[in-house]
């Protein structure tokens, strides 16, 4: 004799049982699940079978000795029977067996009950019943063994444009979101436990699918993006619906060619009191972060932003003078740096001008000013009392000696030092000092013998005694020394 049995308690008569094994696939055909419905059409009978007319179910072997069911008891009896269906079909995961009248071993699952249906009629001697459970696992062979118990899924990628560029010449930048999605299944395993709530099967399910895909984010077919652009600051947004069962995952990128982008504008000032034009280049670089399969950071923003910089900075002169269309001094005439760490930017200013080469190398900057007294005439001037013209001027027959003097102001960069010896200060105050520099006397010294008229076709010249200034701290340093000259 054939048994169906539900958490060890016989039907009886043995119900009729069908079963339906479906599939569960997402929208491109792939297989992500499967389930089986099976549904259980019995009678329940008013004097014999199990469950008994007082609700109580067969355990044993056999079959239970018939009731005596007196006529007025017959409908009480049927609805006793169908509360016992009902209270044992109220639990999930428990053990439901069909076995054969040979004793082998019996198909076996531990379902979820979808519902419980009772025919209608006058319940006198009989009611017929239906049963519909559902499970992802029939014992004791498994067929299309799935780790993930999904119900659903669902997997998307999306790619926009960006208008701003990366920098001069380089495309622009995509944004690049890609969303999975799942709702996991109550399942129960062959010990009727439930290894796990359904959205975390959705969760596993959803995270064995993360992370960048080269093929899809570059070579769609609309965008084509070159294989040298990469996934840069990688973002996760996760949702978790417990009594929904599902879990989902958004995530995103900003697709870029290179590790950081750029900006920069240049202006060209003139001014009525200068003979330079003055050319300024501003601008900013921000720094893209690189993530690792767990989402931790591997490279910072910050570094990115500080490498892009240091290339920026390195061609600040050629864009200023390219886009300017002035001829500039390669030296700086100052410069502004903001960094934002945090953040991963920096901002730059580096202005320049035209002005000429110093004459002195190496100097940041200089001002050199030379002035001659040339002829004249001496004369007399003689006081005297009364007289309304004021004093009487006598002609001398001479004129008076020719001078020249040299004024130099240089501003080089300023000596380090870490100590306050007394070698130390003697270097700061004495060697390095820019005429006694082997890096800046030369030019100084030939600075000098220009201006010396000695040097311009002049035989008797005197020099008076020249005067210097040193300030270490600033690097700043001045010369002034006069001539006098026939």
């Amino acid at each position: 004799m054939s048994r169906v049995m539900y958490d060890g308690k016989r039907l009886i008569p043995a119900p009729l049982v069908s079963i339906t094994k479906e599939y569960q696939k997402t929208g491109n055909g792939d297989i992500i699940g499967k389930a089986y419905s099976l549904n259980i059409t019995g009678t329940l009978v008013t004097d014999m079978g199990s469950p008994s007319s007082s609700g109580t179910f067969w355990v044993l072997g056999g079959y239970p000795d018939n009731e005596t069911v007196g006529v007025d008891e017959r409908l009480a009896s049927i609805l006793r029977k169908q509360e016992a269906l009902r209270d044992l079909f109220s639990a999930e995961g428990k053990a439901f067996e069909a076995q054969s009248a040979d004793g082998s071993a019996p198909l076996r699952c531990y379902p979820r009950i979808n519902g419980i249906d009772f025919s209608e009629g006058r319940w006198y001697d009989r009611c017929e019943y239906s049963i519909n459970i559902e499970c992802d696992e029939l014992y004791p062979k498994q067929e299309d063994v799935f780790t993930e118990y999904i119900e659903s899924a669902s997997e998307e990628w999306s790619i926009d444009t960006n208008e701003e560029p990366q920098s001069l010449g380089a495309p622009v930048t995509y944004g690049l979101s890609h969303s999975v999605s799942a709702v996991g299944k109550k399942f129960y395993d062959e010990t009727g436990s439930q290894p796990k709530e359904a959205w975390q099967y959705a969760r596993d399910f959803v995270l064995a699918r993360l992370g960048f895909d080269s093929v899809l984010a570059l070579s769609s077919g609309v965008n084509n993006l070159p294989s040298y652009y990469s996934g840069w600051n990688h973002r996760r947004g996760e949702q978790i619906d417990e009594q929904g069962g599902s879990f989902s995952v958004t995530e995103n990128w900003l697709l870029a060619s290179g590790s950081a982008t750029e900006d920069f504008s240049i202006s060209v000032n003139s001014s009525i009191d200068s003979p330079y034009d003055s050319v300024s280049i501003q601008g900013n670089v921000t720094g893209f972060e690189v993530r690792n399969s767990d989402m931790e950071v591997t490279t910072t923003k910050w570094e990115n932003a500080q490498t892009k910089f240091t290339e920026a900075s390195g061609i600040a002169f050629i864009r200023a003078q390219t886009y300017s269309g002035q001829t500039l001094n390669v030296a700086t005439l100052s410069s502004t740096i903001g960094r934002n760490p945090w953040q991963g930017t920096i901002d730059y200013s580096f202005d320049y001008d035209a002005r000429p080469m110093t004459l002195v190398e190496g100097a940041s900057s200089e001002t050199i000013s030379i002035s001659d007294n040339v002829g004249g005439q001496l004369f007399a001037s003689v006081f005297v009392l009364g007289r309304i013209r004021g004093p009487v001027l006598q002609d001398l027959s001479t004129k008076p000696a020719s001078t020249r003097n040299l004024s130099i102001e240089v501003v080089v960069p300023p000596p380090a030092y870490s100590d306050r010896t007394t070698a130390t200060m003697k270097n700061l105050l004495i060697t390095q000092k820019p005429s006694n520099s082997p890096t800046y006397s030369g030019g100084l010294q030939t600075l000098v013998d220009a201006a010396d008229p000695t040097y311009n076709g002049f035989s008797t010249v005197f020099q008076d005694q020249p005067q210097e200034n040193w300030e270490f701290q600033t690097g700043r340093y001045s010369y002034n020394c006069t001539w006098t000259y026939e």
